[in-house]
């Protein structure tokens, strides 16, 4: 049964200070049509041919707004998605496995909220750092995201002109080693840092930083520093490290289901989990790529990364 409010729609909520996109997933919406017939804004979580229920590609509706309500008191999961870290693997099999009205996507550079992280369980996934930097570059190699933009600004768009299929020739680990060195800022928060401290350091103003250190001023690399510095890994529910896929997504489903209550469609895991993990780039063996300056600049640039979810090693073992 359809209700339609001709004010905010989400007034009467008990914490009326969550952002209306933050809202609807809040009480558990099937579907938002505006009551004047605006189309763009309407989808049903329940239809295969619709996109994926995502509440952030909302904006606030000028029109009075219907509101299809299912249990007000649903848990929710929520994935807040890191570039390069398993995501889109992720995304997949939570979506499948536990039904799309159940799975909330937070976006790439998008921080989950401390309201959030007391509303629902959420799932964080995290990288051995060197690897990140090795799966970003050849990502953005082969013209995919937005990253090269930065380094096309700098004038050394070569650094990601490779000459071998698998991008580890010499020559191409040259590029890579020039491309660390041009996108970092020695001595202040690298580029995974930046993002681990906009998904997760609870601070609006960090949302959005995509680019590389050097594209921001110190106040902002200082404020995330001070995220950084304030983060708690089990502020997050559980994680998944690019490492170990698999085990950990598994035993992330089963928490989610010992906690809220919920079912997870065992059978409909296996289906995805079977038809494999595509990677998003190629690229060689990460150990390959890092010379002892290399790693080192890793090293200090993202300490707290290997710190707080303990990797010991530049690039897995």
């Amino acid at each position: 049964e359809a209700v339609t409010y001709n004010t905010n729609p989400f007034a009467m909520m008990k914490k009326p200070r969550l952002p209306w996109r933050e809202a609807a997933l809040a009480i558990g919406l099937s579907c938002v049509t505006p009551a004047e017939g605006l189309s763009s804004l309407s989808w049903r979580s329940d239809d295969r041919s619709a996109q994926l229920f995502d509440p952030l590609a909302w904006e606030e509706p000028s029109a009075p707004v219907q509101i299809f309500m299912e249990n007000p008191n649903s848990p929710q999961l929520i994935y807040d998605h890191m570039p390069k870290a398993g995501g889109t693997f992720l995304v997949n099999i939570l979506r499948a496995s536990i039904g799309r009205r159940s799975f909330f996507l937070h976006r790439e550079f998008e921080g989950i909220s401390e309201q959030q992280e007391e509303d629902f369980f959420t799932i964080g996934s995290i990288r051995n750092p060197c690897d990140y930097y090795v799966s970003l570059w050849a990502y953005g190699a082969e013209g995919n995201g937005r990253f090269p933009q930065s380094i096309n600004k700098l004038g050394h768009s070569e650094v990601y002109h490779t000459k071998s299929m698998a991008k580890d020739s010499k020559e191409d680990v040259q590029k890579f080693r020039k491309w660390m060195q041009l996108i970092s800022k020695d001595g202040m928060p690298g580029t995974m840092s930046l993002r681990v401290a906009t998904s997760y350091g609870r601070d609006p103003a960090l949302e959005g930083l995509w680019g590389p250190p050097t594209e921001y001023n110190s106040s902002i690399l200082e404020l995330a520093r001070h995220a950084l510095d304030n983060f708690q890994p089990e502020s997050i529910d559980c994680w998944v490290h690019s490492e170990q896929l698999v085990p950990e997504v598994t035993a992330c489903l089963k928490m989610y289901e010992k906690n809220t209550g919920k079912r997870v469609d065992w059978q409909i895991f296996q289906e995805t989990l079977d038809k494999g993990i595509v990677k998003s780039s190629v690229h060689g063996k990460c150990r390959d790529y890092f010379d002892d300056a290399t790693a080192a600049l890793v090293r200090r640039n993202d300490k707290m990364m290997f710190e707080k979810f303990g990797y010991d090693t530049c690039c897995k073992p």
